[in-house]
């Protein structure tokens, strides 16, 4: 008997919806195992890939660090580390002082503290590269693993991204640049302006 057909007939009352339920399973129970008895992978989205091959497609499209040796380069990212390593041990004073000079004479540890809030959560991070700004600026591409609760979420989402931070080297240290940024589709706050 043809499935689809079973279907539209089942679907008439209740005790068929219940019925439909059943074949539904059994069906699926049956797509889940291959002719030779071993179980195979369930198939998503609509190209029907398994998640083993797409996490092949995942890694493989992730970038691998191409970071120079030289001395100068090596401080870098030693910096980098330490400021990343206080951030995910939530040591905000400590990554505070990787802050640029200016940067930390405008904003205390304890403002830069509370601008960080509760629903991130790294864990990891991995330098990818380094592009030369200026003779004394640099940006750092960089892998993140994170956490990220969201405020109507139960659950938080973790995940990997690339990043890229800025990076100064003066007064003889490599220091991070805070960068401010405006949320796309936002408005900008103009003195005189009402809210």
């Amino acid at each position: 008997m043809n499935p689809a057909l079973l279907c539209r007939a089942l679907v008439s009352s209740t005790v068929a919806r219940l019925a439909l339920v059943v074949v539904c399973l059994v069906a699926l129970a049956g797509v889940a195992h291959a002719s030779d008895d071993t179980v195979a992978e369930p198939q998503f989205g609509p190209v029907g890939i398994t998640t083993s091959e797409a996490e092949k497609i995942v890694l493989s499209s992730r970038p691998e660090p191409n970071l120079p040796q030289d001395e100068q380069s090596v401080a870098l990212i030693k910096a980098f580390k330490e400021r990343w390593d206080a951030l995910i041990a939530r040591d905000f004073a400590a990554a505070w002082a990787y802050e640029t000079p200016e940067f930390r004479e405008t904003v205390t540890a304890s403002e830069f503290s509370g601008q960080i809030g509760p629903h991130v959560t790294w864990y990891g991070v991995e330098p990818i590269q380094i592009e030369q700004i200026d003779d004394d600026t640099v940006e750092i591409g960089f892998l993140v693993d994170h956490e990220i609760t969201y405020f109507d979420e139960i659950r938080p989402i973790r995940f990997e991204r690339y990043l890229t931070e800025r990076w100064v080297h003066e007064k003889g240290g490599w220091w991070h640049q805070s960068q401010s940024f405006n949320i796309p589709g936002m408005a900008q706050d103009e003195p005189g302006q009402k809210p």
